[in-house]
C-alpha cells in the first residue's frame, strides 16, 4: 500500500483543478428600450364606408412618453361656405380632426397642406388659394398641421372622398408626429351650421 501512494498523489494533483475550472456564468445582456410602434401607411389603411373615415390618429401614452397611432372609424361629415370647405372626422369639433380647404372649387388632385396657424387663417379664409390645414384637437394639447399633403380623389355635392398623410405639432412645439387617414365624407347640417355662425361672427368684426 505504502508503494502506490507516489502514483495516486500525482493523479489527485490533476484531479483538483479540474473541478475549479468552470468559466463563471455570461453576465446578463442589457435589452434595448422598444421604439415607438410604426405609423399605419396608407395602404394598409381599409376604405372607409360613405359618412365614415379610417384614420390612424395620434394618440399620447404619457406612461412611454410616446405616440401611438391605433386605427380608428370615425364618422366623416363635410360643410362649404364661401370659399372655405371643413371636413370634420369625428364627433365633435373639440376632439375630432378637422381639415380645412381654402378655395372655391374642392376637386381631385394633392393640395398642399400649410401649418395650421391665425396667421394662414386670415391670410386665406375667403380666397381662393387652394391649400389646406389640419388640426387634432382644440384643447391645449391639439396638434396642428406643419406640411404634407391631402388628396381628393372625388368631391361633388354629395360626397367628399380621398387621403391625408400630414406631419403635426403641438401647440406649444415640444411634440411631433404624423396622422395617415382615408375619408368619404358626407354632408353636414351640424358644421353647415358652424360655419355660418363663424361668417356672421367675421362679418360683424369687418363691419365695426
Amino acid at each position: 500500500m505504502l508503494r502506490q501512494l507516489p502514483l495516486l498523489l500525482p493523479l489527485l494533483v490533476v484531479a483538483v483543478p479540474a473541478c475549479g475550472s468552470e468559466e463563471p456564468p455570461p453576465a446578463p445582456t442589457s435589452r434595448e428600450p422598444a421604439g415607438p410602434p410604426p405609423i399605419p401607411e396608407l395602404a394598409s389603411l381599409d376604405p372607409p364606408r360613405p359618412g365614415r373615415s379610417t384614420v390612424a390618429r395620434p394618440e399620447w401614452n404619457a406612461d412611454q412618453i410616446r405616440f401611438e397611432h391605433p386605427t380608428r372609424d370615425l364618422p366623416a361629415g363635410f360643410a362649404t361656405l364661401q370659399n372655405v370647405t371643413q371636413i370634420l372626422l369625428g364627433d365633435a369639433s373639440e376632439n375630432g380632426l378637422l381639415i380645412n380647404y381654402y378655395g372655391s372649387d374642392l376637386r381631385p388632385g394633392e393640395g398642399r397642406t400649410l401649418p395650421a396657424t391665425d396667421e394662414t387663417r386670415s391670410q386665406h379664409a375667403g380666397r381662393d388659394s387652394n391649400v389646406f390645414t389640419l388640426t387634432v384637437g382644440q384643447q391645449a394639447g391639439a396638434l396642428r398641421s406643419e406640411s404634407g399633403a391631402v388628396t381628393i380623389e372625388e368631391a361633388d355635392e354629395s360626397h367628399v372622398a380621398g387621403t391625408f398623410d400630414v406631419s403635426l405639432r403641438s401647440r406649444n412645439m415640444l411634440r411631433e408626429t404624423r396622422v395617415r387617414g382615408r375619408f368619404h365624407a358626407t354632408p353636414s347640417e351640424r358644421l353647415l351650421a358652424e360655419l355660418e355662425h363663424q361668417q356672421a361672427i367675421r362679418d360683424q368684426l369687418r363691419n365695426r
